[in-house]
């Protein structure tokens, strides 16, 4: 059953500076210091357990880049779309509800919540995080399987 929700579950998030990446030993002060000069922000997924930067993108890119990543691993299939913010900047959180609304995604319930403190510390206010989870039809129980 985990490993199935697992499965059906993917995201993608992003940093707002690349700072953090570089205090934490993530990148190198050279990469923080090209990153920044060129506006590029990773984009980062878990692959097997591990974080790993899937690509690269100008820092307003990012956002469309991450949402057409889950139109292309979804498809028309429904999902649950969960929006993360770490802050509490009412502009930015608009602009993330008007992206999943404007998305191809088959939404059959979206939601957008706050990061928590802990990982803001690490990643600094304005990280952002999309995740979908395909919604599965549940099992149809048979006739005399019904509880009360």
């Amino acid at each position: 059953m985990a490993r199935s929700a697992l499965s059906d579950t993917y995201g993608e998030f992003t940093v707002p500076t690349l700072e953090y990446l570089r205090r934490g030993g993530r990148i190198t002060r050279v990469q923080e210091v090209v990153g920044n000069l060129l506006g590029v922000r990773p984009v980062i997924a878990f692959q097997s357990g591990k974080l790993e930067v899937l690509r690269r993108m100008r820092q307003g890119q990012t956002l469309n880049s991450m949402i057409a990543a889950l139109e292309r691993r979804f498809e028309s299939d429904p999902v649950d779309v969960a929006v993360g913010l770490a802050g509490r900047d009412p502009v930015r959180l608009a602009e993330l509800r008007a992206a999943v609304d404007a998305s191809q995604l088959n939404v059959r319930e979206k939601r957008f919540q706050p990061i928590g403190c802990v990982i803001g510390a690490h990643t600094r206010p304005g990280m952002m995080a999309v995740t979908a989870t395909r919604c599965r039809p549940l099992p149809k129980q048979s006739a005399g399987s019904e509880t009360p």
